[in-house]
């Protein structure tokens, strides 16, 4: 009988020292809109990648891909236009962090620099996404808005936490 209690004190020590981070990726969705006299039920849609400590969300990127042809496009002023029309791809990308003394934003944007994006300002798109539904329902008000132009097409973005696998997001 001892060494079945032994065996299990192992057993649960050896688990009380395993690493609880752990990450999830998936997809989220802005779900229609509308601009001017024009509305729509067109979705866009964004890679999503969170990380966990315990059950604590830590830190949460959505990346999506915007072309022209979408109908959120519409949301972004002229003089945003005319910047993206040089981008071969367009990112918009909203970031959270539960610690930013823990994991900074600016490392974030760093890694999508890296990449070859280069950050440009499209307040007038989150102006009007602060106006939808979906900016309360899914608490984007603490998360950071920013946009990045590519001159290349980028298929892939690589994010590193610390004390974290880095995560590769196929875009």
């Amino acid at each position: 009988m001892a060494k079945i209690i032994i065996i299990i004190a192992l057993v649960l020590s050896s688990c009380a020292h395993r690493s609880k981070n752990f990450m999830s990726q998936g997809n989220t969705f802005i779900k229609g809109g509308s601009n001017k006299d024009s509305t729509w039920s067109d979705s866009l849609e964004f890679k999503r990648a969170s990380w966990y400590k315990e059950l604590t969300l830590v830190a949460d990127v959505w990346i999506s891909d915007i072309s022209p042809q979408s109908p959120f496009y519409s949301w972004i002023s002229e003089n945003g236009k005319k910047k993206l029309e040089q981008c071969q791809q367009r990112l918009l990308t909203f970031s959270y962090v539960l610690d930013s003394s823990m994991y900074p934003l600016t490392s974030l944007v760093s890694q999508i620099e890296a990449a070859g994006g280069r950050k440009i300002a499209l307040s007038s798109f989150k102006d009007r996404l602060k106006l939808h539904s979906d900016y309360e329902r899914k608490s984007l008000r603490l998360y950071e808005f920013n946009a990045f132009c590519f001159n290349s097409s980028t298929r892939e973005i690589i994010v590193k936490l610390p004390n974290f696998k880095s995560l590769k997001l196929n875009l």
